[in-house]
């Protein structure tokens, strides 16, 4: 059985893109998913499975497209990968860093070096940030709700999936799993 964290993207935000967390606790488990818990409102899962992680992801886009009327991305991480993400935290080690504001933006795909080199010019990104693979680490010195470099930005600006998770959250999410 692998465990494995599921972030749904872009949901239970501002009213929009409903989702009700028993309620897809409820189908997961339907579908022979094992110890499925969910973590705040805003699509953070985890959950036990014997399937290959492009099976699991196959099967819960299935349970996504059927229940809700509106797409909903997701991005699928071992709970093993979670650990290594917490580990290698760039600003882990600096003292004096409020962890609120340390976040993992998780991406469907590392970034072209292309935009990479794009995003890095833009002088209105305040924020600290490093790109290692398919995440970016991110100091939100002034706080996630005011940053210029938000998920969306993140999405256009890299055009591919993203979804952002702070800190406190994945230690959570591991823990508990």
């Amino acid at each position: 059985m692998t465990t494995v964290a599921v972030f749904l993207r872009g949901v239970n935000v501002g009213g929009k893109n409903i989702v009700s967390m028993p309620e897809l606790k409820a189908l997961l488990l339907g579908q022979k998913f094992q110890d499925v818990q969910t973590f705040l409102n805003s699509g953070n899962i985890t959950l036990q499975s014997g399937l290959q992680l492009a099976e699991i992801k196959n099967k819960i886009t299935g349970i996504l497209r059927r229940k809700y009327p509106f797409p909903i991305d997701f991005l699928v991480k071992t709970i093993r990968e979670l650990q290594t993400v917490l580990l290698q935290d760039p600003f882990r080690e600096e003292q004096g860093l409020d962890k609120s504001k340390r976040c993992v933006a998780f991406l469907s795909e590392a970034p072209s070096q292309e935009a990479r080199a794009i995003v890095a010019g833009d002088n209105k990104i305040a924020e600290r940030y490093v790109v290692v693979n398919d995440l970016i680490y991110i100091y939100y010195h002034d706080g996630i709700g005011r940053s210029y470099f938000s998920n969306n930005y993140i999405e256009r600006h890299f055009n591919i999936v993203s979804t952002v998770r702070n800190v406190n959250t994945l230690e959570k999410i591991v823990s508990a799993a």
